[in-house]
């Protein structure tokens, strides 16, 4: 089944002037968090749509203005223009607004709305929009210090009851826009990087497996939606039952849950097949991670000279002990951010730095227990 793309806006280029880039061609080069302009930003795009000249005959050369001429895009009321970037997905609101001046004051005057509204569309489903806005609440710092067995279990009823809803609008978040920016931001710099990460690993495994040729295919929108689904839900169970990368805390009292307690309060919101899909984001991340532990394990092992000058015991600082699994499973637990962070990391000095500052032991059993994971354990 094809991918269905969201169409470009492309007007009649000028004859006169070079063809300017088109929406699609401009998102090529916009970084993931193009889109999320402050208000206050004195940078304003230079390329705009031109207005068609239907002539066949060339005009003679004119000479050259910094007059930008308005595409006939621009000129429509403020009210359809609005309207139009509200139905965009994500990157091709991205796109019309670096492209077009018009089109980014337009966007600035109605910021809040307008990502709300993009990030309905490119998540293709309410039911995602929820675990999106899940994964945002949870992780904040005063949700995550603040875990108790209670506050866990009161917040899952809170998220199922938005899920069984038929009238759900991402509008009755209440978010402002500060936050709903900061959604966005974690759609576009994680989850979609993340999401043709795991593609391209799975197939390639797939291949390797039957003995075939890697697909090109691209995903369709039913598998997109179910990746992103299964990525905003692995994460909210890091939030819930992991350690918060942000926080400074490294125990809580009376939060060691079970592996019997992520199933019966969380795993069991879900259909079969989408548990499958949370424990597939867990085996990607944990084959993901047991590589970089590979690589790095002298340089973090206690016996390495680099650690020499430091007394023993205790363990010397900066020295793990990476054959414990407890390590793997604390890790992965941190969520997708971090596993972001270390598979975007090449240099290999900069990745040790890197797991030195955010490797952690778990808060309980996680989505594993004793080298099985949680789904085994309960069948």
């Amino acid at each position: 089944m094809k991918q269905i793309t969201t169409p470009t806006l492309s007007p009649q280029a000028d004859m006169s002037n070079p063809t300017p880039k088109s929406a699609a061609e401009a998102s090529k080069t916009m970084t993931a968090r193009d889109i999320l302009l402050p208000k206050n930003t004195t940078t304003t795009p230079t390329n705009s749509f031109s207005s068609p000249l239907p002539s066949p005959v060339l005009p003679e050369p004119e000479p050259v203005s910094n007059t930008q001429v308005n595409a006939p895009l621009e000129k429509l009321p403020s009210e359809v223009r609005r309207n139009l970037l509200s139905r965009l997905q994500l990157e091709d609101l991205s796109a019309l607004v670096h492209a077009s001046p018009i089109f980014h004051q337009q966007y600035l005057l109605d910021r809040r709305f307008l990502l709300c509204t993009c990030l309905e569309t490119s998540l293709h489903s309410s039911s995602i929009v929820i675990d999106a806005c899940a994964v945002y609440r949870t992780g904040l710092i005063d949700f995550s210090d603040a875990r108790t067995h209670n506050t866990v279990i009161h917040f899952l009823r809170t998220y199922q009851d938005r899920r069984s809803s038929t009238k759900y609008s991402i509008f009755s978040e209440g978010l402002i826009e500060s936050e709903i920016v900061e959604i966005v931001a974690f759609h576009s710099t994680i989850i979609k990087p993340l999401a043709r990460q795991y593609t391209d690993w799975a197939l390639t495994n797939l291949a390797d497996e039957t003995k075939g040729t890697r697909s090109i295919t691209p995903l369709s929108k039913t598998e997109e939606m179910r990746l992103q689904r299964a990525l905003y839900r692995f994460q909210l169970c890091c939030n819930l039952f992991g350690k918060n990368v942000d926080s400074s805390r490294w125990f809580f009292q009376g939060l060691n849950f079970k592996s019997v307690d992520i199933l019966t309060i969380f795993l069991c919101l879900f259909e079969p097949w989408e548990i499958e899909e949370i424990l597939c984001l867990y085996t990607f991340s944990k084959v993901m991670y047991t590589q970089i532990f590979k690589e790095i394990h002298w340089d973090l092992d206690a016996n390495n000279p680099k650690f020499d000058d430091q007394g023993r015991p205790p363990t010397p600082t900066g020295a793990f002990d990476l054959d414990d699994d407890a390590y793997l499973m604390g890790t992965i637990s941190l969520g997708l951010k971090i596993l972001h962070r270390m598979l975007t990391t090449r240099d290999h000095e900069q990745r040790v730095w890197a797991m030195q500052e955010h490797i952690c032991l778990p808060l309980g059993d996680f989505l594993e227990i004793e080298g099985s994971d949680v789904l085994d354990e309960w069948t």
